[in-house]
């Protein structure tokens, strides 16, 4: 039996993992350790996403239709990696949790005093 289609409301609020994993997908396909670098990355460190939490997520963003496999590609090594890109329903849930978020965090910067600004 298919899964009937949720609302991409129906997603939020985004957990951090999947928000971070969905934000990572949206450049681009990646496979799993990329994505952990990408998020790694763009946040200057401030979150690591553990391989467990990863792959957890990946599998429930699968089974909710936010994410869909891109199939493999070669690393070095010559190893293949499975990849997996954001869907349709994944890019309009993330844009869902954004807009929902936007009024706390205009909020919380103009709530900050001047030195956490920046």
């Amino acid at each position: 039996m298919k899964k009937q289609k949720r609302p991409p409301e129906a997603f939020i609020p985004l957990n951090p993992p999947r928000y971070n994993i969905l934000s990572s997908l949206i450049a681009a396909p990646k496979h799993g350790y990329a994505i952990i670098r990408d998020i790694r990355e763009v946040t200057a460190g401030a979150i690591a996403l553990g391989v467990p939490t990863l792959y957890e997520n990946i599998v429930r963003l699968l089974d909710d239709g936010l994410i869909e496999r891109d199939g493999e590609r070669p690393v070095a090594g010559g190893e293949r990696r499975k990849t997996y890109r954001i869907t349709g329903l994944g890019e309009q849930a993330l844009a869902a949790d954004e807009r929902a978020r936007a009024p706390l965090s205009a909020r919380n910067v103009a709530a900050a005093p001047d030195g956490a600004r920046a």
